[in-house]
């Protein structure tokens, strides 16, 4: 996190979230990669990352989204409420330049 000019905080996503080897803007990338090149492309994958080979986007994508554990219960708790969202889960965000007034809530799974 880092001021800018008018004094507000400004949020990097240059930092590890589930593996210290790859960033917040990597972990995204990958998502938007296999939504992009389908699951099992791992080749187009890795070329649209341009930072990981074709291993490790394979490897990163099955550990932490496909055999984790966390993940899979968050799977089949949304299967089981059939997709609805709970906004009860919601957690709201207020950035710091913003003034505390009612805002949307986006919500997070858990």
């Amino acid at each position: 996190m880092w001021l800018n000019k008018i004094g507000c905080s400004t949020f990097t996503s240059n930092f590890p979230v589930l593996d210290p080897t790859w960033t917040a803007q990597e972990e995204m990338a990958l998502l938007e990669a296999v939504m992009d090149c389908g699951f099992g492309n791992w080749q187009d994958v890795a070329n649209q990352m341009s930072t990981k080979t074709k291993e490790e986007c394979e490897k990163h994508y099955m550990k932490h989204f496909i055999n984790n554990p966390l993940f899979a219960s968050s799977l089949l708790h949304l299967k089981q409420s059939g997709g609805k969202q709970q906004t009860s889960l919601a957690i709201p965000f207020y950035g710091k330049c913003q003034p505390q007034r009612k805002m949307k809530r986006f919500p997070v799974l858990l």
